[in-house]
């Protein structure tokens, strides 16, 4: 790497902290754009998230979103490399698909952690990333509001980064002032009579408002986890695009995932704690729903949990019970 270039070293874990805003952050992230861009000039880097955003505090991470054109995803992915950018490690990574680069850089005495998102051009993820930056930019009392916000869900006592960034996610839906414009459908419909059987497909269900499913283990109260308290178990989603990726590398069914409802063209992961429509019926989004090892058991694939790691669908309530269908439209609630 030329002289010029702050180097990219060994990405280091930290607590989970909401610091002032630091204003070497833009100094380090424009030297990484520079390096980026030159080793692959069709790429568009930015610096997107708190450290991108004056006064904004945060983990103190450097994000940039580096958007790539059709057919430059590997080409992205070399120059990130010859950066000195690293894969995630573990399980709990972005799939390669949509991919996520980690490193650490010293400046001024100080190491940075950096995450590079890799997202395609045409993705309306590159849209919901500028508009979060710039809506913070145009507002000092938005900022205010938003850093707030992070304190308080630390001081809640979470911990852990998943669970954050969710809790984050509904202050930008419903703080931001970003309305959504997505409209989706059902695809197909799959309930559990009895825990660990197979799923049975349907065209129609009955949605019960405060319970589940009509049919369904955990309508009944017979789901492998049904004595175990926690909210979002009337109904599953999970996204037909998401299983439609991990079947590119490996051979699975669309009821493999054991989820109620598969939808196309529903964001999923953004809906936590926010309602939206089904058809006649109102769903509310509680928690993600992450794939496990009980999933992976019951496939007899152990490569599945990795293969559905945030891309494993929704938990959500019914709060107004009715019919779905194949084909109903989903829809956010107050559109």
């Amino acid at each position: 790497m030329p002289d010029r270039y702050i180097a990219v070293e060994t990405y280091g874990r930290v607590p989970l902290v909401c610091s002032d805003w630091d204003p070497r952050g833009p100094v380090v992230a424009a030297s990484l754009i520079e390096a980026l861009q030159d080793r692959q000039p069709r790429l568009t880097v930015e610096h997107v998230g708190s450290s991108s955003v004056p006064g904004c505090a945060g983990k103190g991470v450097i994000d940039l979103m580096v958007v790539y054109q059709p057919g430059d995803l590997e080409p992205a992915k070399r120059a990130l490399d010859d950066v000195g950018f690293q894969p995630q490690t573990g399980d709990d990574h972005f799939p390669e698909d949509r991919p996520m680069r980690i490193g650490s850089v010293r400046h001024d005495g100080t190491v940075f952690n950096v995450h590079a998102h890799v997202i395609a051009g045409n993705s309306s993820e590159m849209e919901e990333m500028r508009g979060f930056r710039d809506k913070l930019r145009n507002s000092p009392d938005l900022v205010a509001r938003y850093v707030a916000r992070k304190r308080a869900i630390i001081s809640d006592g979470i911990s852990d980064r998943d669970r954050y960034t969710v809790a984050k996610g509904a202050f930008v839906q419903k703080e931001m002032g970003l309305q959504p414009t997505w409209k989706g459908v059902v695809e197909r419909i799959f309930i559990g009579p009895e825990a660990t059987q197979p799923m049975t497909e349907r065209w129609e269900v009955r949605a019960v408002e405060g319970k589940g499913l009509e049919g369904d283990r955990y309508a009944e109260g017979r789901g492998t986890f049904s004595n175990k308290p926690a909210t979002g178990r009337h109904v599953t989603l999970v996204e037909a695009e998401a299983l439609e990726a991990v079947a590119k590398t490996k051979e699975i069914a669309f009821d493999v995932t054991r989820r109620n409802i598969v939808t196309r063209g529903v964001p999923l992961n953004h809906l936590v704690e926010t309602d939206f429509t089904v058809g006649e019926v109102v769903l509310r989004g509680m928690r993600l729903c992450e794939p496990c090892s009980h999933l992976s058991r019951l496939a007899g694939d152990e490569e599945l949990k990795t293969a559905f790691l945030h891309r494993g669908g929704l938990r959500a309530e019914i709060v107004k019970g009715g019919s779905i269908r194949v084909k109903d439209l989903i829809a956010p609630a107050d559109a």
